[in-house]
């Protein structure tokens, strides 16, 4: 595995600037000063210039390791998330040597392991071929646009998504770029927040979908709708009278918790022209083909 001596002290400054913790005058910040890289303030979050959407203080320091000192796509992101020698997991909250125990007898015991060890890891067809030019945008991200870059902000700054210079994709040809396609949410405006939709079955023929080996997918189980039925009529006789509510909650947050394998998210590029930026994906995001086989495992188990 990739991997620097020196990476160690820098991740520790880089779990300060993803908790917007970060210390100019602490001695994470000293390592930084090594690399003649400035930091984000402590506050540097809480901005609400539209110039600003995405930190770019952070995508600066970000970049410039890999302007300056010759990070590759897999440093980089081992780096942004604490992955060591030592320490192979790209989620610190999952600990696979509870899964023994925790998932015994579970058909996907080993794959959640190996999932919370290195990341998710499916096959490929293909490797990836250098794009003459990116797609074009999507309409629907173009009309919406503000809201694009607070979702991608978000991210950042939850650890999803790898906010970086535009022009590091001369550098890193391996790096697929797919188009980026925003969505209307139930009860809030567009121009406030939409659902992003990592578009990675496009452009037909040669994306991200078309290339991954849908065998190495885990088979799914879904639960049919009629199970839901079942249910709502079992409370209704138990509890007759009483109102039948159903608890709802979105699966983004769920998704992120589910990191792809450093070697993985060159697979998973987009881009934000507008503002400047590479955007990279380490989770299974929505709109791969993966995604939702990964996550019915994942499920499973809880």
């Amino acid at each position: 595995m990739l991997f620097r001596l020196k990476d160690y002290r820098i991740q520790r400054s880089f779990r300060h600037l993803s908790s917007a913790d970060f210390k100019g005058k602490s001695d994470d910040a000293t390592v930084l000063r090594r690399y003649n890289i400035v930091g984000p303030s402590p506050h540097s979050h809480r901005t609400s210039k539209q110039s600003d959407l995405l930190d770019s203080k952070k995508q600066k320091t970000l970049s410039t390791l890999v302007w300056e000192h010759g990070y590759c796509l897999v440093e980089l992101v081992e780096l942004v998330r604490g992955q060591t020698q030592y320490d192979r997991r790209p989620k610190k909250a999952l600990c696979p040597q509870h899964y023994g125990v925790l998932l015994k007898g579970y058909r996907h015991q080993r794959l959640l392991q190996s999932m919370a060890d290195e990341g998710i890891l499916p096959r490929w067809h293909s490797s990836v071929t250098h794009q003459c030019r990116p797609p074009p945008s999507h309409h629907s991200k173009n009309r919406h646009l503000a809201a694009v870059a607070v979702s991608i902000r978000k991210g950042h700054d939850a650890g999803q998504y790898l906010v970086l210079d535009e022009d590091i994709a001369s550098l890193w040809p391996h790096v697929l770029v797919s188009p980026f396609r925003a969505v209307p949410k139930k009860d809030v405006g567009p121009s406030i927040e939409v659902r992003l939709i990592h578009d990675l079955s496009f452009p037909k023929g040669r994306s991200t979908n078309d290339a991954s080996d849908k065998t190495s997918f885990p088979n799914a189980k879904y639960t049919a709708v009629a199970a839901v039925v079942r249910r709502i009529g079992e409370c209704a006789r138990r509890h007759p009278g009483v109102r039948i509510c159903i608890a709802k909650g979105g699966v983004n947050g769920v998704f992120r918790h589910l990191m792809l394998a450093s070697k993985t998210v060159c697979w998973m590029g987009g881009r934000l022209p507008e503002q400047h930026a590479l955007i990279i994906d380490m989770s299974a995001p929505f709109g791969w083909s993966g995604s939702s086989p990964f996550y019915s495992a994942f499920g499973g188990a809880i």
